[in-house]
């Protein structure tokens, strides 16, 4: 599905059908190559999701990922 998206006149849908999944590493790959702009953002919906589950110290870091790219 993503492939078919990426190549339709759409190609950002494939990237907010991984965001809605919650798939994160695959929407950050697909919003570093397709909107760098929304990086920032899509790391800290991680980051939220991370902390939401307990894992503390993974959140830390993709918060201080997401830090550093806004400055």
């Amino acid at each position: 599905m993503q492939e078919l998206l990426l190549r339709s006149s759409q190609p950002l849908a494939a990237l907010e059908m991984r965001q809605d999944l919650k798939h994160w590493p695959e929407a950050l790959a697909l919003a570093q190559r397709l909107a760098p702009d929304r990086v920032p953002t899509l790391s800290k919906e991680h980051t939220a999701m991370l902390e939401m589950v307990g894992e503390f110290a993974e959140a830390r870091n993709h918060y201080q990922q997401a830090s550093d790219s806004f400055r």
